[in-house]
């Protein structure tokens, strides 16, 4: 099944698009809709559809805008068809260079679509099998590293099929099944590979900009070779420790897994690979015994804890230790084995290190740390205490450090709107700028400048037309024009309201 975004300014036109496109002919599971590309631009992000439909002609970005930026996402390449109601060959030829797959005049025949949208889909389906058969190429030649085999003709042929950038950071790592002991399971070729595609469907949902090479290399033995421009070994951890605790909850599957440093040279993968490989080998998957599998009990402690580490950023201290109460006493009435806790505890503190990695000099004493509590204490309800005063002491030194931050970004959305104030601004564009929250940026306005942000942005604009309209000869359309008013006649009513006077007014009282 596929994904599809509609993205125009029209709210008519996307209903009638949503009505025009067979989802059925063309096997779309959801069909995903924005009224403008600033806001598609954070869905695409999240959704990563296959297929977007966009209008060409959009107020603050336009269609080719919004899909040149798109192109500048890590590990994505959707295809793209553009809808417009001119007919010239500059605008056809300008979605082309963008990488857009189909350039079709409103107002939009339904075969056309349909048809352009099913010769997409067949692509995407081509792509698919070339990869599977790369990929066969690929598992022969790992095999060849774990066998000895590194011949120099072996690793070219690998560096070319790998398609893993120059500069890129390559994470690998090496997991193991383990099945609970009671499940009814026939652990045949069929049924691991079966469990496997499963499991490698999962991973990939929770990692974005990140690509995974995953290859099941033997009985019950998985290789994910991870690259991308900007990740990290935390941020590897975090997310493929997500992806178990989903794994765990859907498939009834856990996974041990060892990590790799992080390689910056693809020249260091071959050895990389003999040595992580090797080290799991020394933990070969064994079947679960009942006590130690997440349970429906166990499952409430996960969803707590997911809660938290989802939350952490965002708590005030008194929710925070409310949740972390809640948490270990559920652990100690439900009398969790304290190796399970301290698992669901460890994957808790590589959630949250997304949060509090720049408060650290070295993220991993936050781990370190927390193994030092669980081997301290033989149960939970000793431990407890120690439990709580630590990822208080971590939510604090993250609170702390963020309001720094938030000081000094804070002054620079200020300096860049008092330098950029003729601009077409708003909150969603500096939030999308400076990288933080709409929502969460209109209150810190707020709570900053003792004002909102259009009233900010439009009294500084104000006070420049004054400056203008005291030291020049300039029209007042022009200086409307100069200061980011589009209607002269609404510059002119924000300027009577400010100062009582219009701006001629003022003109000639200042003369």
């Amino acid at each position: 099944m596929y994904k599809l975004i509609v993205v125009d300014d029209e709210v008519n036109a996307i209903e009638g698009l949503k009505i025009l496109i067979d989802k059925e002919r063309n096997n779309i599971s959801e069909i995903l809709t924005s009224q403008n590309a600033i806001e598609a631009l954070v869905v695409i992000e999240k959704e990563r559809p296959d297929i977007i439909v966009s209008d060409i002609s959009m107020p603050q970005m336009t269609g080719l805008e919004m899909i040149a930026e798109i192109k500048l996402m890590e590990n994505y390449n959707p295809m793209i068809i553009i809808l417009s109601g001119y007919s010239t060959f500059t605008y056809a030829q300008t979605a082309m260079s963008h990488g857009v797959k189909a350039y079709l005049l409103k107002p939009v025949d339904e075969d056309e679509l349909n048809d352009k949208i099913d010769e997409l889909i067949g692509e995407i389906e081509t792509t698919k099998q070339l990869n599977f058969e790369k990929n066969i190429v690929l598992y022969g030649i790992i095999q060849k590293f774990l066998n000895g085999d590194k011949n120099s003709k072996n690793f070219e042929k690998f560096k070319n099929l790998i398609d893993i950038e120059k500069g890129n950071s390559i994470i690998l790592s090496a997991s193991n099944f383990i099945y609970k002991a009671d499940q009814d399971i026939d652990l045949t070729d069929e049924q691991i590979e079966l469990d496997y595609e499963k499991i490698k469907d999962i991973t990939t949902s929770h990692f974005d900009d990140v690509a995974i090479h995953s290859f099941l290399i033997s009985s019950n033995e998985i290789l994910n070779i991870f690259s991308g421009k900007t990740i990290t070994e935390t941020d590897v951890k975090a997310s493929f420790a997500n992806a178990c605790k989903d794994i765990l909850t859907k498939l009834e599957i856990k996974i041990s897994t060892s990590f790799s440093s992080s390689l910056t040279e693809i020249d260091d993968v071959p050895n990389g690979i003999v040595d992580i490989v090797n080290e799991i080998e020394n933990t070969k998957p064994t079947i679960m015994p009942d006590e130690q599998l997440s349970s429906a009990d166990f499952r409430e402690l996960n969803d707590i804890f997911t809660l938290l580490a989802t939350n952490f950023d965002t708590m005030f201290i008194e929710e925070l230790q409310e949740h972390l109460n809640s948490a270990l006493n559920t652990a100690i009435t439900l009398n969790v084995p304290t190796t399970h806790f301290t698992a669901i505890f460890n994957a808790f503190l590589i959630n949250i290190t997304r949060f509090v990695s720049n408060a650290y000099d070295d993220v991993n004493s936050i781990l370190s740390h927390g193994s030092e509590i669980s081997n301290k204490y033989s149960n939970i309800g000793d431990a407890k205490d120690d439990y709580i005063n630590f990822i208080v002491e971590i939510f604090n030194k993250m609170t702390d450090y963020n309001k720094k931050l938030q000081n000094e970004t804070f002054y620079n959305i200020i300096t860049y709107i008092n330098t950029n104030f003729t601009e077409n601004l708003t909150l969603k564009s500096l939030a999308l700028k400076f990288y933080v929250n709409p929502i969460y940026l209109g209150r810190v306005f707020k709570k900053k400048t003792g004002t909102l942000f259009n009233e900010y942005l439009t009294n500084l604009r104000i006070d420049k037309s004054k400056i203008l309209l005291k030291k020049t000869t300039r029209k007042v359309y022009e200086i409307a024009s100069e200061i980011g008013f589009n209607d002269p006649n609404y510059f002119i009513a924000k300027f009577l309201k400010s100062e009582g006077i219009t701006p001629s007014q003022f003109r000639k009282k200042i003369d």
